[in-house]
Parts: structure tokens; sequence; C-alpha cells
């Protein structure tokens, strides 16, 4: 099933408040969903091409088959059912804690994928908790890139507060090995975000200016 509109005005709609209850708050707001209303893939709000859903439409199908299988007690789908909701970001971090306690088994690209994953939902946790206090932020930030330090490291899709966290440590510390690693962080994730998009751009210029201003003070 899928639902092309985030809200419907009709006072009869089966499913009014659909949209707002999964935070499709904005057109193109696309979803595909089970007739019983369980979120399988959302689509984000934006312009899309034939091709781009056609990709989402091969995502949800192969969401609903590792679902199945998860039903069934198959150990590979179950792993890979819960990674692909992880991915979707349908299971918070404690729900997904608790499922993987209950997996039967994983094999080592599922081990670490969910290692990844989860630690995403950790990182963004932890970021939320100290949002309005920049000290905090900073100590965070030394804490995250000590962790970069001893080679663990989130997977490509985590929140992009974990390299602004390591730049507010390091533009404050005046480390210019750190807030280059960071840089080169929020670059990455810019790439893989903003698609060329000038707002990227401009977001990246003004850490290479910080970046040389840390340099000129060395």
């Amino acid at each position: 099933m899928l639902f092309c509109h985030p809200e419907s005005d009709a006072s009869t709609a089966k499913h009014k408040g659909l949209g707002k209850q999964f935070g499709i708050t904005a057109l193109p707001g696309l979803a595909f969903f089970t007739a019983d209303a369980e979120l399988i893939v959302q689509i984000p709000a934006s312009p899309h091409s034939v091709a781009q859903f056609e990709k989402y439409r091969q995502r949800a199908q192969q969401m609903l088959l590792l679902r199945t299988g998860a039903a069934k007690g198959e150990p590979r789908a179950a792993a890979q059912w819960l990674i692909a909701q992880l991915e979707e970001r349908q299971v918070d971090l404690v729900a997904g804690q608790k499922r993987r306690a209950l997996l039967a088994e994983e094999n080592d690209t599922e081990r670490a994928r969910l290692d990844e994953l989860l630690l995403n939902l950790q990182i963004g946790a932890e970021i939320l908790a100290v949002h309005g206090s920049p000290e905090q932020r900073r100590v965070l930030g030394a804490r995250y890139l000590d962790m970069l330090g001893k080679g663990m490291r989130p997977s490509p899709e985590v929140t992009r507060g974990f390299w602004f966290v390591i730049l507010e440590h390091c533009e404050a510390a005046a480390d210019v090995r750190g807030f280059t690693i960071g840089l080169e962080g929020l670059r990455r994730e810019v790439e893989r975000s903003a698609a060329g998009a000038e707002w990227g751009e401009k977001l990246v210029r003004g850490f290479e200016q910080k970046l040389e201003k840390l340099k000129a003070g060395k």
C-alpha cells in the first residue's frame, strides 16, 4: 500500500493522522505501508525521478521479504530485518539493543553493521542531550575524537552533529590536527547527503576558513 499525501482533509479518512504519526510533513511525502498501517519505507520529502522511486520500491519489497522471514524465525532474515529497520531509522536505541539481544545469531558482516548502526543511535542521543550546552558539546567532541583515534567508527549515516561537536572541541582547543580530521569527516558527510547543493558547499567552506585561522594562529 502506498500513501502519496501526508494528510487527508476528509473527516472520514480511514487513516487520518497517519502522516503526522510517521512525521510525513512535507510534499511530496511518500511512504510504503502494509495494509495494517505498518511503515515499511519512508521516502525523503523531495522531488524524485522515476529511477529513484523504483529504487525505493525495490527497497520496500526487500524489507517485506525480510519482515516475513523474520516472522518465521529465520536467523538471517531476523538480523537483516533489524539492520534494514535501523538503516531506515524505524527503531530507537533501546528497542534496537533489546531486539539485537534476542537474535539467534549474527555473521561477521551483520555484527559489524549492527555495531555501527547502534553506535549511530547512541551518538545521536548523546548529542541531543547536550544540545544546549557548548561546554558539554566540547567534552563530547573530545571523546568522539579519541574514539576515532582508537579505531571505533560510526557508519557514514551518523548524524552530522558528530562532526560538529568534534570541530567545536578542536576549534576551542586550537587542535589543528583534530580539526582536520573532523573537517574530512564533515566533507564526506556533505558529499553523501547534500548531492552538490549550495548549502553543503557553503557549510564546508565556512569550516575550511576556520581551519586556516587555526593554522595561522600556530
